[in-house]
């Protein structure tokens, strides 16, 4: 089970950090405030998000649900993502 973890807090390190370079500047304002899976909450401590699964979970088609505080996130809430 520790490792899905790692898997999903390196992926979404990943996403919350990217800039598409576009020129935009990315606002210090915009806060992941919720996370959770399959009804599954995540724990949100320093920017990392922790949340464990069971380990039969198909990581490849997940759907998170994403609640933030700013304009907009990517991956979009509710899309299918592939956490692999």
């Amino acid at each position: 089970m520790k490792p899905l973890s790692i898997y999903i807090c390196l992926f979404l390190l990943c996403i919350s950090c990217s800039n598409d370079d576009d020129g935009q500047v990315l606002s210090d304002l915009n806060e992941i405030t919720s996370f959770s899976i399959n009804e599954q909450q995540g724990t949100i401590d320093n920017n990392i998000i922790t949340l464990e699964l069971n380990t039969v979970t198909d990581i490849t088609a997940l759907i998170p649900v994403i609640e933030h505080n700013g304009v907009s996130i990517a991956p979009a809430n509710g899309v299918t993502q592939d956490f692999m």
